[in-house]
């Protein structure tokens, strides 16, 4: 097939309804796996040293963690601690949290179509291509794989 669209991540976002305790600490992991999900991904297809922003909100409260994958590493950088905090039920707030975001769409995501340019046609070129090893993701091939690297003992 002729694909031609491919979705970029620039911002992930989890929201809770009810603030609490329990609530968010699952809000704060569920976005952990976004967050990493998404800069494996843009890893994936050759972008690294990019940052992918989040937005974590308990109430009216929102916070803005970032992850990173720097190229020398495969290592997931999380940036939580520290981090911008709004309470968007003030104008002010509300004002703040809007103009961050329109920052991330104008800024960083014509950062990320500048990488994605650059990488792109080694992207096309690599999935053409039947010699060039890809990772499986199915939980066939997971399983297989880690009962060949002894990993894991499977039923």
């Amino acid at each position: 097939p002729n694909i031609t669209h491919l979705e970029l991540p620039v911002l992930a976002v989890e929201y809770k309804k009810r603030p609490g305790k329990s609530d968010l600490a699952k809000a704060t992991n569920q976005l952990r796996m976004y967050l990493t999900a998404s800069v494996k991904f843009l890893q994936t297809i050759g972008i690294t040293n990019f940052a992918v922003y989040g937005v974590k909100t308990d109430g009216p409260v929102v916070a803005l963690p970032a992850a990173v994958i720097q190229d020398d590493d495969n290592i997931v950088h999380l940036f939580e601690r520290l981090v911008e905090s709004l309470d968007i039920s003030t104008p002010s707030g509300a004002w703040h949290y809007a103009m961050i975001l329109c920052r991330l769409a104008k800024i960083q995501a014509g950062n990320l179509g500048t990488k994605f340019e650059m990488v792109k046609q080694d992207l096309i070129t690599s999935l053409h291509s039947k010699t060039k090893n890809r990772e499986e993701w199915t939980i066939v091939h997971q399983r297989a794989m880690l009962q060949v690297d002894s990993k894991a003992k499977l039923p």
